[in-house]
């Protein structure tokens, strides 16, 4: 199975990794007195202060082209939420802040609409698969600045592959975990990827069980959200398969445990690996490099992925100066702007406007160009033609009651029956009674 711990709440691939390289400062940009403008626009990022050049470039452009000063305020990630609740009851919000989907969801009120002060050509600068997770109630919270989560492609090792004779990449999840099958009996030190279960202290962040469900069709909760709706025999026949995938030897028995994938992955032990990984990825791949080629996303029977929130910008509903906080972002999106952050995270930081995924300036580094340049344009591709988003919840209502404690009751159940530990339909109709019980609390 796909890992999908970046597909949820917060992008833990190439963003995550960004968002934990750096601690909370203060940095205002250097611009004299004597420049000043009567406006000020107050902007708030989630620990970039390590990127302070690159920012402090961003912010002075801005300032010249449109007669303004911008105070820059870098924020510790756990902290910008209360900081900015404070600051909001007030009325000494920032006019510009940059949050994680987690907060946004929680936050959103707060923010005022951005589809009534940016234009349509400006949205649409964005592929609607990135745009998607940021809409709420019919309204666009948010635009994306890094690290969106979307149809995230999937590498693999052909060494391992054409051990197996197999050499057509698959799209979809009975064939991706079919051809785990195949290596498996081909080569029985391999396995085909992780993903199988997974430790319940990861599933808040991003569990395996919410998404396999959810991507075939299977909803968590009824529409009225006050119930569990996932206790089906199609979601039984579902965890079955797992389980028979999971006996055939598809999934590597050392991830149960806190070994690292992209050791697995290294090392030869299982084949595949998630391309919203690769930062992780580059700096230990070694000689399997030559072997690696770009696949498609792999889907679920409803042909539809969950999409991740980016990490993005929105605009304080308080701000006397929405139209210029909104153009203040927009500045961090220009194809130059987001080389330059680009480069200055050496490629951990990806292309986000469709623009910039074409342009080929972004894949200049040694150690992935090929793979890189293959990985973005795909997922362009794919996001751009035809690509919707999974029946989450997200995109009409901001979250969902309990979402952490579901996510962590279905994987516990989830895990008992691929492991053979439950009948399915047991694991099934148990973790539905303790979800029940949630609303009933």
């Amino acid at each position: 199975m796909v890992t999908r711990k970046h597909f949820l709440t917060r992008p833990l691939g190439i963003a995550g990794s960004v968002a934990l390289l750096v601690s909370g400062l203060c940095v205002s940009s250097p611009v004299a007195a004597s420049t000043r403008s009567p406006v000020t626009l107050t902007i708030w990022t989630l620990q970039l202060a390590k990127f302070a050049p690159y920012i402090q470039r961003v912010i002075a452009g801005f300032e010249k082209t449109h007669g303004v000063h911008v105070q820059w305020v870098d924020v510790p990630g756990n902290q910008i939420v209360d900081k900015y609740l404070a600051t909001y009851a007030a009325n000494q919000a920032p006019d510009l802040i940059n949050i994680g989907g987690t907060e946004l969801y929680s936050m959103y009120k707060d923010f005022k609409p951005l589809n009534g002060i940016l234009t349509k050509a400006q949205i649409n600068e964005f592929p609607s698969a990135t745009i998607a997770p940021l809409i709420i109630n019919h309204e666009l919270y948010s635009i994306p600045y890094y690290g969106a989560g979307t149809a995230i492609p999937m590498i693999y090792n052909m060494a391992l592959l054409k051990k197996a004779g197999i050499t057509t990449l698959p799209t979809t999840l009975y064939q991706f975990n079919q051809d785990g099958v195949k290596l498996h009996r081909a080569d029985p030190t391999a396995y085909w990827s992780t993903g199988g279960v997974e430790p319940l202290a990861d599933a808040t962040g991003g569990p395996i069980a919410t998404p396999t469900l959810l991507e075939n069709g299977i909803p968590l909760l009824t529409s009225n959200l006050k119930k569990a709706a996932f206790a089906t025999p199609k979601a039984v026949a579902l965890l079955n398969q797992y389980r028979k995938w999971y006996n055939e030897g598809v999934f590597d028995p050392d991830s149960i445990t806190p070994v690292h994938e992209t050791a697995l992955f290294v090392q030869g032990a299982i084949a595949t690996y998630n391309e919203g990984m690769t930062s992780a990825l580059q700096s230990s791949w070694g000689p399997i490099k030559a072997n690696l080629k770009v696949g498609p996303p792999i889907l679920g029977t409803t042909g539809k992925y969950m999409a991740n929130p980016p990490f993005s910008f929105s605009v304080s509903k308080t701000s006397k100066y929405p139209k210029l906080a909104a153009e203040l972002a927009m500045a961090f999106e220009s194809v130059p702007a987001q080389l330059a952050f680009h480069n200055a995270t050496s490629g951990g930081v990806g292309p986000i406007t469709t623009a910039a995924i074409r342009d080929k300036a972004f894949y200049h580094f040694p150690a992935g160009e090929a793979l890189q340049a293959r990985s973005a344009l795909l997922q362009n591709e794919y996001l751009s033609h035809g690509a919707s988003m999974s029946p989450t919840l997200h995109g009409s209502i901001p979250t969902y009651p309990h979402e952490n404690h579901i996510n962590v009751i279905l994987q516990k159940y989830w895990n008992a029956a691929v492991l053979g530990q439950m009948p399915a339909k047991q694991a099934l109709d148990t973790a539905a009674q303790q979800v029940d019980a949630l609303f009933k609390n």
